[in-house]
This record gives structure tokens, C-alpha cells and sequence, in this order.
């Protein structure tokens, strides 16, 4: 990884490493605080919990505190959810940027998550009693270079039941790399830390968890997947998908494929995403359960400058080209005289794809000149003609259609080259989306001859060319000169349209079977 400060990757590294060890050395007899294995808001639950890599904005301060870096700028979330009979929980969450913004700022989160028990008792004649746990988080993700970033969580622990108490820490750490733009890989350790004992000296261990995720982006689909090692309980993986429906809609599945048997929470959930502007969204996710389903609900609002996308949207062909040709005009007319005092027609010598987008900027540039000047459209050459009378009819004609030499100064230029290209086409770590070469190049000679004149007034010719590489995906189409066929134009070349319905299905098709199988475990 080029560029990459080694001494900040390595210590990441370290922190990450000292982590995992903490949850091998950790005796998984009893696990407790088993609220914090129930996430927080809707999106994630509705993945399936597959947030290692694909946790957005505060979200990420639960499930991978490098993904904190990614998206700089501010937010606020808060979300509310039910469980089994008689227990609710929420969560409230800010994340702030560091200061500046872009890609290089980076960002910190402050969060609390809160969960009730209504008063309960299974023996007859004892008093009821209940249960609270509370949870004040903090994070905080920096980027290291090279597409790396990495974040570290803590969080202060209260749990009371029955009039005991126990009070504790837990620390997350996460390392984050952008493979491509729209893919990552990252690895995290969430709630690691000592066991925590309550005042009857019984003590509970954190349910630590060790995971590595990848998450991608195919069109309109998102998904994560997660191998998740938790402590005390079998490994599972975890699968969510989100797919945008325009604008406005989110649709989520997401399911768990191993692990242990759960009979509180179904495997798989559902939810979705709406965004009635841009910067607010209220999420919704469904998981059932055989003691009783349970529903979330959250709003989040982004404030402060939008994040930065990781790559802006390229120029349209039209303006890329356009880019070229004033350059090239601003070059040929450099030493165009200034003492031109009648308006300049000025006119392609002969038919050209470009003739009319040629002379409208060549129009433009004089008349920033302070020279006043209007177009001509363009005439083909007349073929050479034998007999003096067909010629001296032919002349005669497209003098009376106004294509004669004008009575003022006439500029007259000769389009000896326009070209915009795609010169290849590739994908960015082969699973990365299409990027293209493309290049513009324009050659203009001008002549400019007074009215009744037999020789040129003026010449001079300008040349410009240049080429980028882009994301296809992000050049949007443009009308007029250069045409979309032939292949030049970039944003015509789409997907497939079965490619997003195969992924959505294969999804689906994925769900279902968890579903299916996880109902044969409970039975």
C-alpha cells in the first residue's frame, strides 16, 4: 500500500492484535451484557448485521469505528426498537468531523444506548424486579493514507438487576481499506475488555466479538458480508443486501448463516430506507421471533457540508470537447487584429460534424474580444465544373441563398481536425467499476480577408489535445456534437439489465434459504 505511513498502520495493527488476544484469553463460561450484541439502529438491523464493512455514518461508531473516516461530516441519529415481551431500547448518536472537510478530515462520534425491563418475577410470592442497562459511547476514525483507515471506540458500561450493579469499559478498535471505489475490506473488534463484576461478586464477561467483513457495490446493490467470531458462541457469517430504488427508497434484507440456534430472533430481517430530502432518512427494519417480533424505527439527519464523494462527476463528452476547442480558439486568435471595427462573419469552409459548435465558440471568443461578430452556416465546396456557364449559375445561386462573400470582414476556418475518443476501456481491480481513457483533440486554421479583397487579411492556426481516465459510470450524457454513436459516448454504455435483477434474486434465493434452515434448527 503506497503511501501508507508505516509507524500509523503498524500501530493499528498492534491495537487490533492486543484486542483479539484480550477475547482468546477470556474464559467463555458466562457472557453477559448481551444487550450490546443487539445493534442499534434499523439499517443494520435490517442487514442482517453485516456492518463491518459497509456501517454508514454514526452506525459506524458501533460497528467499525474506522468506517468514521469515510463519511466527515455531521450527523445525528436516533432509533428505538422492542425485544421480546416487555423490553425496549434506544439509542441516540452525533457524529462531528474533525475540522476541514474532505476525504482527509476524519471524524468523531459520542453515542448512548439505553435498554428497559419492565419489572418481572418467575417465582411465586417474590417481589418483582427489573432490569436497566445503559451504555455512553465514544469514537473516533482517521484516515491513514492509501485508501486505509482506522478508529477506536470506548464505551462506559452500567448494567442493574435486582439492586446489584456493575459498572465497566469496553474498548472497539477497526481498520478500514478501500480496494476500489465501492469496495472495501475491514476487520474489527467490538466490545473487548475484562470481565465485569456486579456487588455480589458475580462476574460477567463482555460478549466480545472478533469480525472481518467486505462489502461492494454492483449498480443500485450494496451488501456486506461479515465472518463474525463471538465469544463464547459459535462463529456465524452474516449477509444484507440494500438496494436503491431511485432516489428516494432503500430496500434492505439481510440474514445470519450459522451460529447458534435462537429462538428470540429469527435469522433473517427486512426493512427499508426513505429520504424525503437529502439529508434525512427515516429507517424501518422487521425481525421476527417465537417470543415476539420486534420493530425499529429511526430517524437520522445530516448536517454541515455534504461528505465528498470518493471520485466527482466527470464532464460530459460535450464539455470535455468544449474544453479543448476554446483552448484551441483562444490559441489561434491570440494575435487576431484588434482594429476590426465591422461585425466579422465568420463561417466553416466546409461541411463538418463540429461546424456549428466550431463557429458558435469562435463567435463567443471575438465577442469577448470586445470584436462583434455573427455566424454563417457552413457550405459545401462546390465540385469543379467544365462548362463556364454551369459554374458562373452555380455561383449565382448560392449568392442569392447568402452563402457569397460577405460585404464585411469574413473568417473563414478550416476544421483540420475534432476528435473525441474512448481510447480504452478497463475496471479498476477488475471488480472495481468501468473506467475509461478518453481524449479530445482539435486543429483550427483561420483566415480572415477584407470585403472585395484579393488577398488574406490575417491567418493563424491553434491546436490543443488532451486525455483523462474517468469512472464510466459518472460521465453523464450530452446532447449535440460529439454524437453518442460509435461508441464515444461513455455514459451509453450501461450494465446489463439482468444484472441488477440476478443479484437481487440471488439474494432473495439467499435469504429464503437461511430462513428455511434456521426454522429446522429451532424445531
Amino acid at each position: 500500500m503506497r503511501g501508507v505511513s508505516r509507524i500509523p498502520l503498524r500501530a493499528a495493527g498492534l491495537v487490533l492484535l492486543g484486542l483479539s488476544s484480550a477475547v482468546a484469553a477470556e474464559d467463555p463460561s458466562t457472557v453477559g451484557f448481551s444487550f450490546l450484541t443487539l445493534g442499534t439502529g434499523p439499517r443494520l438491523e435490517a442487514l442482517g448485521r453485516a456492518g463491518t464493512a459497509i456501517a454508514d455514518g454514526t452506525d459506524a461508531l458501533i460497528w467499525n469505528p474506522a468506517l468514521l473516516a469515510r463519511n466527515p461530516h455531521g450527523e445525528v441519529a436516533a432509533s428505538g426498537f422492542n425485544w421480546l415481551a416487555d423490553v425496549q431500547a434506544g439509542n441516540l448518536t452525533a457524529q462531528f468531523p474533525l475540522g476541514g472537510t474532505g476525504l482527509r478530515a476524519g471524524s468523531f462520534a459520542l453515542g448512548v444506548r439505553a435498554l428497559g425491563v419492565d419489572d418481572f418475577t418467575n417465582v411465586t410470592g417474590e417481589a418483582a424486579i427489573g432490569q436497566t442497562d445503559l451504555a455512553v459511547d465514544a469514537g473516533i476514525g482517521v484516515p491513514l493514507g492509501s485508501g486505509v483507515s482506522a478508529g477506536l471506540g470506548t464505551r462506559m458500561l452500567r448494567s442493574s438487576l435486582a439492586g446489584d450493579t456493575a459498572t465497566g469499559f469496553a474498548f472497539d478498535g477497526g481498520l478500514n481499506f478501500r480496494w476500489t471505489r465501492g469496495w472495501n475490506l475491514a476487520a474489527a473488534v467490538r466490545d473487548a475488555g475484562s470481565a465485569v463484576g456486579y456487588v455480589a461478586g458475580h462476574d460477567e464477561q463482555l460478549p466480545t466479538e472478533v469480525a472481518l467483513g467486505v462489502g461492494g457495490t454492483v449498480g443500485s446493490v450494496r451488501f456486506g458480508l461479515d465472518s463474525v467470531f463471538p465469544n463464547g458462541q459459535a462463529s456465524e457469517a452474516r449477509l444484507g443486501g440494500e438496494y436503491a430504488l431511485g432516489q428516494q427508497v432503500l430496500l434492505r434484507a439481510g440474514g445470519r448463516i450459522g451460529g447458534e440456534a435462537d429462538q428470540a430472533h429469527a435469522a433473517w430481517a427486512v426493512g427499508f430506507g426513505l429520504k424525503p430530502r437529502p439529508d434525512v432518512t427515516l429507517d424501518y427494519s422487521f425481525r421476527d421471533g417465537d417470543l415476539n417480533p420486534s420493530h425499529r424505527v429511526g430517524l437520522r439527519w445530516a448536517f454541515g457540508a455534504a461528505p465528498e464523494p470518493e471520485m466527482a462527476a466527470a464532464r460530459s463528452p460535450r464539455e470535455f470537447y468544449s474544453e479543448v476547442l476554446e483552448e484551441a480558439i483562444e490559441r489561434g486568435l491570440a494575435d487576431f487584429p484588434r482594429d476590426v471595427r465591422d461585425t466579422v462573419v465568420v463561417q466553416v469552409r466546409q461541411e463538418h460534424a463540429a461546424a456549428s459548435t466550431v463557429t458558435d465558440a469562435v463567435v463567443a471568443q471575438l465577442r469577448n474580444l470586445g470584436i462583434a461578430a455573427v455566424a454563417r452556416a457552413p457550405v459545401a465546396e462546390l465540385p469543379p465544373i467544365e462548362d463556364p456557364d454551369v459554374a458562373a449559375q452555380a455561383a449565382e445561386a448560392m449568392e442569392a441563398q447568402g452563402y457569397g462573400a460577405p460585404d464585411s470582414p469574413w473568417l473563414r476556418i478550416d476544421v483540420r481536425e475534432s476528435v473525441y475518443e474512448i481510447t480504452r476501456t478497463r475496471r479498476d481491480r477488475w471488480i472495481g467499476p468501468k473506467s475509461v481513457d478518453r481524449a479530445a483533440r482539435v486543429d483550427l486554421l483561420f483566415t480572415l480577408r477584407d470585403p472585395d479583397a484579393a488577398d488574406d487579411r490575417w491567418t493563424g492556426a491553434g491546436t490543443a489535445a488532451r486525455a483523462e481516465l474517468v469512472a464510466a459510470d459518472l460521465v453523464p450524457t450530452s446532447e449535440g456534437y460529439p454524437p453518442a454513436s460509435g461508441g464515444n459516448e461513455v455514459g451509453a454504455k450501461k450494465m446489463h439489465p439482468l444484472v441488477e435483477p440476478a443479484i437481487v434474486g440471488g439474494i432473495v434465493a439467499g435469504l429464503a434459504a437461511i430462513f428455511f434452515s434456521n426454522r429446522e434448527v429451532g424445531q
